[in-house]
C-alpha cells in the first residue's frame, strides 16, 4: 500500500487499499460521453510477437470507455504491418494504424519537410506525435492516453488510472503523469533513479532552487511512459523526436499547461518492461544513447525556463552529479537489502559512470549549439501551412484499417 503524502508542489493520486476496478470502469464509461478517449501506442516491430503486447490487447479488448486505438508501428516491413493487423482483431474499438515504413507516410512527411517543418528522425517521440496528429485530425477524442506496448503482466486497472483525473473536468487537470515501483527480483529504472534523480538535485546544487526544478524533483517517475493528457494540450507540445519525449513534455505541460493543471497517478503497484542494454562503449545504443537524449532534452528545458547554467559550470554540474549519484548508489543498495532484492553495485556503478559520459555529451553540445535542437511542429502549425494534410493522413490510416 502506498503513502499518502501530498507535497503541495505536484497533486499526487495515491494507489490507496485494494482497488475496485469495476467501479472506476464504470464511472469512466459515464465521463467519456464528454470527454471520449483515444489510446497512442508507439510500438516498435520487434515487440510484436512478444508475449506482453498479445496480453495488452486482451486487456484493452475489455475496456469499456475506450473509443479509439492508434497504434503508431516504427521499423518492420509490409509482414509486421500485416500481422499486427491480425493482432489487433479482436478489438472492438476504432483501431487505426500508422507505419513509419509505409510509402504514404513517407510522402506525408515529405510533404512536411518541403513546407520547413521538421519532422525528425525515427524514435518514440515521432510515433507518439503522429499518433497525436491522427487523433486530433479525426477530432473525435478529447483525451488522449499514452503507455508502452511491452509493460509485462498489463492489466487494465493501470489504462483506468491513468485516464481518471485528466476524464473527469471537475478536477481541472490537463495531464496526468503515471508511477510506478520497477522491480521484480531487483530495482530496475536505471535511468531514472541513477541520472534523473541525482541530475536534478546536481541542478539545485549548482543552479539554486528555483519553482520548475522543485516541481520537477516532485515527480516519483518522471520518465514514465504513462501520460493521459487534453488531446488540444498534447498537440500544442514542441517535442522532441527522440527520448528526450517524457522531460520535455513535462516542461511543454508546465509552459503550456501551468503546475497546477498537472497531477501524478499511481497507476501500479510494481511495472516491469523490456530492459535495456547499457551500451557502455556505443553511445549511439541502449540507455548510453538514451542517457543522452534525456539529458540533453532536460538541459534544453531549462534553458527555455532562463534556468541556462552559469559560465564555467560544465565541470561543477558533472562533478556534483556524480557525487549525489553514488551517493544514492549506497542508498539504493541498502533499500535493496532491506526487502531481499538482488543489487548488483558494480553494474549499478558502471551505470552511473556512464551516465556521467553522456551527461558531459550533452552538457558539451549544449555549449557548442546554444540554440535548442529543432522539436516536431505543433499540429496547429501544421494544419495552418499544409490545409488537407489532416485528411491525408487519416486516409494514410484507413489504408492500414484493421
Amino acid at each position: 500500500m502506498s503513502d499518502f503524502q501530498q507535497d503541495g508542489i505536484l497533486t499526487t493520486f495515491h494507489r490507496l487499499g485494494v482497488p475496485d476496478r469495476p467501479r472506476l470502469e464504470q464511472e469512466l464509461v459515464r465521463l467519456a460521453q464528454r470527454r471520449p478517449l483515444a489510446l497512442v501506442l508507439p510500438l516498435w516491430a520487434g515487440d510484436l510477437e512478444a508475449p506482453a503486447f498479445t496480453r495488452m490487447v486482451e486487456e484493452l479488448a475489455a475496456v469499456p470507455y475506450l473509443q479509439e486505438v492508434v497504434v503508431s508501428l516504427g521499423g518492420g516491413g509490409r509482414k509486421e504491418r500485416t500481422r499486427l493487423q491480425q493482432l489487433l482483431q479482436p478489438l472492438p474499438q476504432t483501431v487505426l494504424v500508422l507505419h513509419a515504413a509505409s510509402r504514404t507516410l513517407k510522402r506525408l512527411l515529405a510533404e512536411l519537410e518541403e513546407a520547413g517543418l521538421e519532422t525528425g528522425r525515427e524514435g518514440k517521440g515521432r510515433a507518439v506525435w503522429l499518433g497525436v496528429g491522427l487523433v486530433l485530425a479525426r477530432g473525435s477524442s478529447r483525451v488522449v492516453a499514452l503507455h508502452d506496448c511491452d509493460i509485462a503482466g498489463y492489466d487494465r486497472l493501470l489504462l483506468a488510472r491513468l485516464v481518471w483525473p485528466v476524464m473527469n473536468p471537475s478536477l481541472g487537470l490537463r495531464l496526468a503523469k503515471g508511477y510506478y515501483a520497477r522491480i521484480r527480483h531487483q530495482m530496475y529504472g536505471r535511468l531514472t533513479r541513477l541520472l534523473i534523480f541525482p541530475l536534478l538535485a546536481a541542478l539545485e546544487d549548482v543552479c539554486g532552487s528555483a519553482p520548475f526544478l522543485r516541481w520537477l524533483r516532485a515527480f516519483r517517475y518522471p520518465l514514465a511512459g504513462e501520460m493521459a493528457l487534453e488531446a488540444e494540450l498534447a498537440g500544442a507540445m514542441h517535442l522532441p523526436p527522440d527520448w528526450g519525449l517524457e522531460v520535455t513534455a513535462l516542461a511543454e505541460a508546465w509552459r503550456l499547461a501551468g503546475p497546477r493543471a498537472v497531477c501524478q497517478v499511481e497507476v501500479a503497484e510494481s511495472y516491469d518492461h523490456k530492459h535495456q542494454e547499457l551500451s557502455p562503449q556505443d553511445p549511439d545504443r541502449g540507455l548510453h544513447r538514451m542517457a543522452v537524449e534525456v539529458a540533453a532534452g532536460l538541459l534544453e528545458s531549462l534553458a527555455a525556463e532562463g534556468l541556462g547554467l552559469p559560465a564555467g559550470a560544465l565541470g561543477s554540474l558533472s562533478a556534483a552529479y556524480l557525487r549525489r549519484a553514488r551517493d544514492m548508489l549506497d542508498i539504493y543498495a541498502a533499500d535493496a537489502a532491506l526487502n531481499g532484492l538482488a543489487c548488483d553495485r558494480r553494474a549499478e556503478a558502471q551505470a552511473v559512470e556512464v551516465f556521467a559520459r553522456a551527461l558531459l555529451q550533452a552538457l558539451t553540445r549544449r555549449r557548442r549549439e546554444p540554440l535548442p535542437r529543432p522539436r516536431l511542429a505543433p499540429w496547429p502549425r501544421v494544419w495552418d501551412a499544409l490545409p488537407g494534410f489532416a485528411q491525408r493522413l487519416q486516409e494514410a490510416a484507413e489504408a492500414e484499417a484493421v
